[in-house]
């Protein structure tokens, strides 16, 4: 059998979230300014060509952070379409912390249908899938091994449904 020489996906995927990287906390989230250090940061790049897409991770949505809602992910998404490849990684802690509900059936249903209402299903090409230590709603970003305790999402009906 021949050994492919074509990098795994995972090599081709930047990893960006966009909890508050920069020198100086902003004082507001500002998608617009995010998506303008993304394009500069990456401009002269061809990301294209070189199979690279940049992944907006949402975040805990912390005081001082943006992408705790799935329309601040949208936002820079949307601006920075066209300009360079870019789709979603969701984070399933920081989903959960930022206040969706991914633990009841019900909850699952609407936090998917807020989500391809916003970013699209179809935009999403990663679900980094770990536990939460904290509450729905904390906004403290604390992740956990999936079926260690203390966890607040492994008895979730969102973990029982991707393992069945």
């Amino acid at each position: 059998m021949a050994k492919s020489n074509a990098p795994s996906p995972f090599a081709r995927i930047i990893w960006f979230s966009i909890l508050a990287h920069f020198a100086e906390p902003i004082a507001r989230p500002d998608c617009c300014k995010t998506a303008a250090a993304i394009a500069s940061a990456t401009q002269g790049l061809d990301l294209a060509q070189a199979g690279l897409t940049i992944l907006i991770e949402n975040t805990a949505g912390s005081e001082f952070s943006l992408g705790g809602s799935f329309e601040q992910v949208a936002e820079v998404i949307d601006r920075l379409r066209g300009i360079i490849p870019i789709a979603a990684c969701i984070d399933t802690c920081h989903t959960h912390v930022a206040g969706y509900d991914i633990v009841s059936e019900e909850g699952i249903y609407q936090t998917l249908q807020d989500l391809d209402a916003t970013i699209g299903l179809n935009n999403v090409k990663v679900i980094h899938c770990n536990d939460a230590k904290a509450a729905r709603g904390s906004k403290l970003d604390r992740h956990q091994h999936i079926g260690r305790e203390p966890s607040a999402l492994s008895r979730s009906a969102f973990f029982s449904t991707i393992s069945a």
